[in-house]
């Protein structure tokens, strides 16, 4: 009877210490969330399809002190720390983290865009930043003065402009004087993070979003440029 009763008292205070450990956790990942205060749950979307989702890689970040935006010159993968030192950290194309740098002048940068030759990205903000990349050598090269503030951001090479916005605000193509060449409104979904541009699926090219919005707030949906509309096809990321 008493080594009954010793198990079941140690198994309460595993239970207690997992579970106070558990709630430590999600208060530290609070604390690094960039999360737009208007980001809310709904039940809607399109069911995941079995080709166009298909998980190709998945790499843990190195240092998970808030890296958020992503981009690849097809040599690196970049992300970049918005609310830390406010640098970049450079990682091999199998995942392998290489290291960190940071561009004086280029702080707590959001999304990147990349052109071919430069990255750009914004500290959510109209100060749009160019900045060279290239091990040994980076560098603030220029500033755009953007129309929106900048926050989610890809380059469109069809028209040699930037889309972007800031959370909900309107999805504007700006070229690289700052003139406005296009804008649309979010749709169904809100709160976005991160553009990229592709030209890729049939009908395209399309604009790509990554919204805190949906069933998980980790939704990418799909915006047909042409019509500024979103084409229905999204995808709930939280599900893998």
């Amino acid at each position: 009877m008493k080594k009954v009763l010793f198990i079941l008292i140690v198994t309460c205070l595993l239970i207690s210490f997992l579970s106070a450990a558990d709630k430590v956790k999600v208060r530290q990942e609070v604390q690094t969330n960039d999360r737009d205060p208007l980001a809310s749950n709904h039940s809607y979307g399109t069911p995941p399809t079995d080709d166009l989702f298909d998980l190709q890689f998945n790499w843990p970040v190195a240092v998970a002190t808030g890296e958020a935006g992503l981009e690849t010159d097809g040599n690196y993968i970049y992300t970049t720390e918005w609310n830390g030192a406010g640098g970049f950290f450079r990682y091999n194309m199998d995942g392998t983290y290489v290291g960190t740098f940071t561009i004086p002048g280029a702080q707590f940068v959001r999304d990147l865009a990349y052109d071919g030759q430069y990255f750009y990205g914004a500290a959510a903000n109209n100060s749009l930043r160019e900045m060279d990349f290239t091990p040994g050598q980076e560098t603030l090269i220029s500033t755009i003065t953007a129309p929106v503030a900048c926050r989610a951001i890809a380059y469109d090479p069809v028209n040699d402009g930037f889309w972007a916005n800031n959370w909900s605000t309107t999805i504007t193509l700006f070229d690289r004087n700052g003139t406005t060449l296009d804008s649309f409104p979010c749709g169904v979904f809100q709160s976005y993070y991160g553009f990229a541009w592709e030209d890729v699926l049939p009908d395209g090219p399309y604009l790509w979003g990554y919204s805190q919005d949906g069933a998980s707030l980790n939704q990418l949906v799909q915006f047909d440029i042409a019509t500024g509309l979103e084409t229905g096809v999204n995808f709930d990321i939280g599900s893998i």
